[in-house]
């Protein structure tokens, strides 16, 4: 089953997220903030149940998605896809 790792401030919108997703078989996690993306990220760098995909808010609180994109080489090669409001 594919892993995804979802980091998005918007509570309502990574639980439609997550539903939808678990509906197609995919297994999926939520986080709310930049520093929480990257805690995650490291916990499971070298482990199986490391993330297939990261999808990535660029306006999230403690770090923004573009700082978290910019640390992501240190962590990971995994794919990502950003996801934002911002026009």
């Amino acid at each position: 089953m594919p892993n995804i790792l979802i980091g998005d401030d918007d509570e309502e919108l990574t639980q439609l997220l997550q539903e939808y997703l678990h509906n197609h078989g995919i297994h999926c996690d939520c986080v709310h903030d930049g520093a929480a993306v990257i805690q995650r990220l490291k916990a499971v760098a070298h482990d199986d149940s490391a993330y297939d995909l990261l999808v990535l808010d660029i306006m999230m609180p403690k770090i923004d998605g573009l700082s978290v994109l910019r640390q992501l080489p240190n962590i990971s090669d995994m794919p990502v896809i950003m996801l934002t409001a911002k026009g």
